[in-house]
């Protein structure tokens, strides 16, 4: 954790999912930059729950400060004199507490938006570079960057892509072009380097690890909170089959619903389980989302428990969806 910061800072900062690719993002982006400071959109301790991250830090371990989320709200809170930019998302959010004074006030200092998620246009006197790419960190990427950021950017794109595969829809020919210019200009085994993208990707996918969590720290390893129209959907990325939890949960949102992907003999297989608060207009919205398609759902079980034949239907493909709902 930093204990001080630069003055008039530039502040790059991550979602508050907090994944390996927010993280590497903020990090990277912020060499580019004169007095930033890159910003972990979560708490310290929520490194423990983030194996990916722990394992490419590993690997390429940081050399400059950082700052979490908690200490960059208390600087925001007493200063005036910052900017931010967000990285891999495009609207403000967080999952720490923030009061609505200070979130219009931190609104107001975005000045640049760099993200691959479909745009939200909720800040639109910021500066936008918004690409349908793997990996931010293929936004993030320039040739004068150090060697240190170019190989966590390089292992980033190599998890994002699952090793540039083409089968995973994700995939772009700007990812391919960052990748081979890398192990170019760092003289990388290609192999080697996969080989490293393939022991993080491990780290994330677990049994132990998951299994070791119970079902509300599951939950909260990969986290994005969803407000529209004054509902709040919680959206949770599980990497486990959604059978490894059980008992019910208390929720503090309004519907959540937690995503689960696993990889088995290198297909891809998700789940869907949703949670709901009592409101019945809640439930009518996410009834016309269901028979809407919804991903292309197939009941696994009795309640709301689904699989989804849409192998593609990640979050990112998800959370437009459910946004276009809520909002009509």
């Amino acid at each position: 954790m930093s204990s001080s910061f630069p003055p008039s800072p530039t502040f790059i900062l991550g979602n508050p999912a907090g994944d390996l690719d927010s993280t590497i993002s903020s990090y990277a982006l912020s060499s580019s930059f004169p007095s930033s400071m890159p910003v972990m959109n979560y708490l310290q301790d929520a490194l423990l729950l983030k194996p990916d991250t722990q394992k490419c830090l590993e690997i390429e371990p940081f050399e400059e400060q950082i700052t979490y989320v908690n200490d960059f709200l208390s600087y925001c809170e007493l200063n005036d004199d910052y900017n931010v930019i967000l990285v891999d998302h495009n609207s403000l959010s967080f999952n720490y507490p923030c009061s609505s004074s200070l979130y219009s006030k931190i609104s107001s200092k975005i000045t640049k938006i760099i993200d691959h998620h479909s745009p939200s246009n909720q800040h639109p006197e910021a500066e936008i570079m918004l690409d349908t790419v793997a990996s931010c960190c293929t936004l993030i990427y320039n040739p004068s960057l150090s060697a240190h950021i170019k190989k966590l950017i390089l292992l980033t794109i190599l998890v994002d892509s699952n090793n540039l595969s083409p089968s995973n829809g994700k995939t772009t020919k700007k990812d391919i072009e960052v990748v081979g210019s890398i192990l170019k200009d760092l003289s990388l085994s290609k192999s080697d380097i996969f080989k490293k993208s393939e022991e993080i990707s491990s780290a994330k996918f677990s049994s132990t690890f998951w299994s070791s969590l119970s079902k509300s720290q599951a939950i909260s390893v990969d986290y994005k909170l969803l407000t529209v129209n004054s509902v709040r959907i919680g959206v949770a990325s599980i990497l486990t089959p959604l059978s490894t939890y059980t008992g019910d949960l208390e929720i503090e949102v309004d519907c959540l619903i937690i995503g689960s992907c696993v990889i088995t003999g290198g297909e891809v297989k998700r789940e869907l389980e949703l949670v709901l608060g009592s409101s019945e207009d809640v439930y009518k919205k996410v009834e016309e989302w269901l028979n809407g398609g919804a991903g292309k759902l197939e009941t696994i079980k009795e309640g709301m428990y689904w699989r989804q034949e849409n192998e593609r239907g990640s979050r990112k493909v998800l959370m437009p969806e459910l946004e276009k709902v809520f909002k009509s």
